[in-house]
């Protein structure tokens, strides 16, 4: 609502990335959100039906010259324009994932480098890849430590994908997410999560007296178990 409020004011400062699809459509590379925040005032009826929204049309295929499929290549795209944004634990944990299956495409290419800008000569900035951890690159393209990256792969890894859809859905923290993979197996973190939400309300995020409280549920059915076969 208020990048909304800002466009209304002043209108789209910074025009939306679009490539042309086979069948002749658009599809949006980057400013989802000031579509979005288009629509709300569309919706608002503070937006003209006939007021055009200013674009970049950009061809991918050519504009990437890295051994990509095109999907990649509009997420290297994507990813690329949004750096500058703030983000979220899900648009973090999302774009580290995106990032880890670029550069594992890019090695099994043989890439050595990439271009990440351009320099303030007009030149094209380029970043070593051979040789540096996934973790290290990752981090650096998210404007995050290493650490928080090294999070990102043990719930990639070890979560089970209704856990990694919490994240992505902003039900719960990437901290307490690590924590939850690290003290429960993949059925155990299914349950939990199932648990956890029904038990909100709307925009209310999974906290950690939720997790104390379904081990200690976990740890009650265990002794219940072992009293009966004693």
């Amino acid at each position: 609502e208020e990048l909304a409020e800002l466009i209304s004011k002043g209108g789209i400062e910074q025009p939306l990335v679009v490539r042309q699809a086979e069948d002749g459509q658009y599809i949006l590379l980057t400013g989802h959100r000031r579509r979005a925040a288009v629509e709300l005032l569309f919706n608002q009826g503070k937006w003209d039906k006939d007021r055009l929204i200013p674009c970049i049309l950009k061809d991918i295929e050519k504009d990437i010259d890295l051994p990509l499929s095109l999907d990649l290549k509009e997420d290297f795209s994507m990813l690329q324009t949004n750096q500058h944004r703030e983000m979220t634990d899900a648009d973090l944990f999302s774009e580290s994932r995106r990032w880890k299956k670029i550069f594992d495409e890019l090695r099994r290419q043989g890439v050595e480098m990439i271009p990440i800008g351009v320099a303030p000569d007009g030149t094209t900035e380029y970043q070593q890849i051979k040789g540096e951890k996934s973790r290290n690159l990752i981090a650096k393209q998210i404007g995050r430590s290493p650490a928080l990256v090294g999070q990102h792969d043990a719930i990639d890894n070890k979560g089970a994908e209704e856990l990694k859809d919490a994240i992505l859905n902003d039900k719960i923290s990437i901290y307490l997410a690590n924590e939850v993979v690290s003290e429960l197996d993949k059925e155990e973190q299914k349950e939990f999560v199932k648990g956890a939400v029904e038990k909100k309300e709307e925009g209310e995020k999974i906290n950690r007296e939720d997790l104390i409280e379904f081990q200690k549920e976990k740890d009650s059915v265990k002794e219940e178990k072992k009293d009966r076969k004693d």
